[in-house]
C-alpha cells in the first residue's frame, strides 16, 4: 500500500502535469511503479538517476510557473496552459495506441 505522504506527492506532481511514467520515475518506489503499471526495469540505475534528476528540476520550474500563473502572470498562465494541453494530447495518443 502506498503511504499517504507519497500519495500527496503524486497528487502534487499530477497537478504539475507530469505523466504517470514521469511520476513513477520521480518517486522511484516499487509500489508506485506497480500501481501505475510502469516497468521499473525499463531503465538502468544510472539512466534512472539521470532522468529522476532532470524531472525533479523540471518539477521545481513547473511549480514556479504554476505559482506565477495563479498570481495572474499572463506568460506563466499561457505556459501552464501549454503544459496541460501537452499532457492531454499525450494521454489521447496513449489511449489510441491501446
Amino acid at each position: 500500500m502506498i503511504k499517504e505522504d507519497i500519495l500527496k506527492y503524486i497528487e502534487e506532481l499530477a497537478g504539475l502535469q507530469f505523466s504517470n511514467r514521469e511520476i513513477a520515475f520521480i518517486i522511484d518506489e516499487q509500489e508506485v511503479y506497480a500501481a501505475l503499471k510502469i516497468d521499473a526495469l525499463e531503465l538502468d540505475t544510472v539512466s534512472k538517476a539521470i532522468l529522476r534528476g532532470q524531472l525533479k528540476t523540471e518539477a521545481e520550474v513547473r511549480k514556479a510557473i504554476k505559482e506565477q500563473a495563479k498570481q495572474g502572470a499572463s506568460g506563466a498562465q499561457r505556459e501552464f496552459f501549454n503544459l496541460v494541453q501537452e499532457r492531454r494530447n499525450a494521454e489521447q495518443m496513449n489511449r489510441k495506441r491501446r
